[in-house]
């Protein structure tokens, strides 16, 4: 029973996945301080450890080895993840301004952006080394043209440690044919002093790099240039004046503000700035914790005392590095395995969590899945309606009107992209019969909160909603909201029928059905909520999610068809069951795989969606299908696209038109004699 010490009471909002920022979230997350909210904002699903970055490229680690998965971390930890970039500040109004989606609302803020990249424009053959995430993307295609043995030309710009790290690997990586220079203004890592630099300079005329010694002008014909100098703080809008200097006081907090914290490469420390350095990052971290805590607790903040010297740890390739420290240098082959293991063990902490949620699945038990995964079973409603109950996606109200109403839990920590979600699932059953929705009323439940936090998360909510039934024409006519343990949304549409209403059952004849859309929603969404789905299919997901639904108005236009239905929760078997009205005479599947995300066979052998078994016994008279040993057919789907059913001499041209219009996994799965 929920009381009101459940209720949250402080939103704490971690700004960007830097270094300091994540450790700090870890502590926070392990040890949770009481009716506190803790969330992180990125752009991007994965955060790479600077530190690894050359050993990436030199082809030591895997992406995947020196990448935080941002959405598994928070899944485990409980921490509601937000995707997107962040535009501004608003510090009056306790608001961070987001790209494309509506502010998010902080009782704390933590600031963690990095650094931004050289000023110099990026084109497809110039590349900043900040920010990394952005870097690592654009470095993909030229890892691929050195793995592929294609001969490649590489300018490495800037003497600093990042230079030399970036050169040295991706001379590694390329061998003979890469052929790398590395430009310097004023020295080869000046910043550790001579010895340093005598080591790192005789490792890269070793490694046959050609060391330009003068200023970069730029780009050299048919030459790829990596800059890695010339970094400058991130431009952010703050109270809608442009800033990238941020000063901050002994304890982290920006100055003149008790609410905001700024770390890392955005933290400007008077009366002397520090040297940018992911040492100080890590090392603020628990000054970051403690004092967050405190000023939730109303405890004493502790003051940040960065080291005057520390240990610079320089990779020179994959079998060599340098260490140096009070000007003491030394360069050898241990020292990069030092390195190895000191990395090794920071990404442990994240990639060895524990799941501190409620979604840790137990032995002989399954988590209970949410989305359209969540429903009752098609087997319940026919043992409470009777063995002919046959549910439509839409009831006739009169004669031109149609009416629906769906609903779900979140499987998403993130209420706007759920709610956007959750919409598109909703209005497909009207959609589908070729009627427009015009009217859309909601129940909304809200993890409990006090009055500031229940109106952050009604925002988000209703304005995903509302740019939802937009893209279709329909609004927002009324709804109801309520406190409650987990983030639930109903929605019942009205609509406005079809002329040519298409319907749910097949008629009489020789038919083939078209899935529309890959399956596999239900078993990777039950992968997500226990952190078991890597960045890129949490990506994939995301983006599958939130596509267009087909427009079947304008297949019918051209198209003769059938009947159609949703593919939602009952899956495609249990959907094909009541097109075909619980009939499996003369029916088969075709002799192919259903279309599926990618990953989604292996992930459904792991983590079957917990209405799995319901969904095979309420499809069960349907034949067994020859390519489905993952029984994606009985995979309960979110957004799932369509079943269309048409007659055999259609398909071909059908399935080109969905082609056409951006649904290219589009396949005749099943016939009908």
């Amino acid at each position: 029973m929920l009381s009101t010490s459940d209720r949250i009471e402080h939103d704490v909002v971690f700004a960007g996945a830097g270094h300091a920022n994540m450790l700090a979230l870890r502590m926070l997350a392990m040890s949770p301080p009481p009716q506190t909210c803790l969330t992180l904002v990125s752009p991007q699903s994965e955060a790479a450890y600077s530190g690894m970055v050359p050993g990436y490229l030199a082809g030591r680690y895997a992406r995947k080895d020196i990448c935080i998965n941002l959405p598994a971390f928070c899944a485990k930890l409980g921490i509601r993840f937000v995707q997107g970039h962040i535009t501004g500040l608003d510090s009056k109004a306790k608001q961070i301004l987001m790209e494309n989606q509506p502010a998010i609302g902080y009782d704390i803020l933590s600031l963690n952006l990095g650094a931004a990249g050289a000023s110099t424009p990026e084109g497809n053959n110039l590349i900043c080394a900040k920010p990394v995430h952005n870097f690592m993307n654009k470095i993909e295609y030229l890892i691929e043209k050195i793995d592929n043995h294609i001969e490649s030309k590489i300018d490495v710009v800037g003497g600093g440690a990042a230079g030399v790290e970036i050169a040295m690997a991706l001379k590694e990586r390329g061998g003979v044919h890469a052929e790398v220079s590395l430009f310097h203004r004023s020295g080869i890592l000046k910043e550790l002093g001579q010895r340093a630099a005598k080591h790192a300079e005789a490792a890269l005329r070793r490694a046959g790099i050609n060391i330009i010694s003068a200023q970069w002008q730029a780009q050299r014909p048919d030459r790829i240039t990596i800059m890695a100098a010339g970094y400058h703080p991130q431009n952010i809008l703050v109270d809608q004046e442009l800033q990238n200097k941020f000063p901050i006081r002994s304890d982290l907090k920006l100055q003149g503000h008790d609410d905001i914290f700024v770390v890392g490469d955005m933290a400007y420390f008077k009366p002397s700035p520090l040297p940018k350095s992911g040492v100080y990052a890590v090392r603020s971290a628990p000054i970051l914790a403690a004092n967050i805590r405190a000023s939730l607790l109303g405890g004493q903040s502790k003051p940040f005392r960065p080291q005057k010297d520390f240990l610079r740890l320089v990779s020179l390739g994959t079998k060599n590095a340098l260490a140096s420290k009070y000007g003491v240098t030394v360069s050898a082959p241990i020292i990069w395995k030092w390195k190895h293991h000191v990395d090794q063990s920071f990404m442990r902490r994240f990639h060895d969590i524990p799941i501190m949620t409620n979604n840790k699945a137990q032995p002989d038990h399954q988590i209970l899945c949410t989305g359209c995964a969540g429903k009752i079973s098609g087997g319940v409603l026919q043992h409470v309606f009777g063995s002919d109950f046959a549910p439509e996606d839409a009831m006739k109200l009169g004669k031109r009107s149609v009416a629906s109403i769906d609903g779900m839990r979140s499987f998403l920590s993130d209420e706007y992209v759920m709610a956007s979600i959750a919409t598109r699932h909703a209005l497909g059953d009207i959609l589908v019969s070729g009627a427009k929705p015009e009217h859309i009323l909601i129940s909304l439940a809200l993890p409990a909160a006090n009055d500031q936090i229940l109106a952050r998360r009604l925002k988000r909510s209703l304005t995903a909603v509302q740019i939802e039934a937009k893209k279709y024409g329909a609004s927002i006519s009324g709804g109801h909201s309520l406190e409650a343990q987990d983030w639930l949304i109903s929605l019942a549409i009205i609509g406005r029928s079809s002329p040519q209403p298409i319907p749910k059952q097949i008629p009489d004849g020789p038919v083939s059905i078209i899935q529309t859309d890959p399956v596999g929603v239900g078993a990777m969404m039950a992968a997500h909520m226990q952190g078991h789905l890597d960045a890129v299919q949490y990506d994939e997901l995301m983006r599958h999610l939130l596509r267009p639904l087909p427009d079947i108005n304008k297949l019918q236009k051209s198209f003769s068809i059938l009947a159609a239905t949703d593919l939602t929760g009952f899956g495609v078997a249990g959907h094909l069951l009541e097109m075909f009205q619980y009939q499996a005479k003369d029916f088969s599947w075709a002799n192919i795989a259903l279309p599926h995300l990618p990953g989604a066979e292996d992930i459904a052998r792991i983590f079957p969606s917990s209405l799995l078994q319901a969904n095979q016994a309420y499809g069960a008279l349907l034949p067994a299908h020859p390519k489905d040993q993952s029984l994606l057919r009985f995979d309960p789907q979110t957004c799932g696209g369509f079943l269309i059913a048409t007659r055999p001499k259609n398909a071909p041209a059908l399935l080109a038109k969905l082609g056409n219009m951006g649904h290219h996994h589009a396949k005749v799965i099943a016939h009908r004699a």
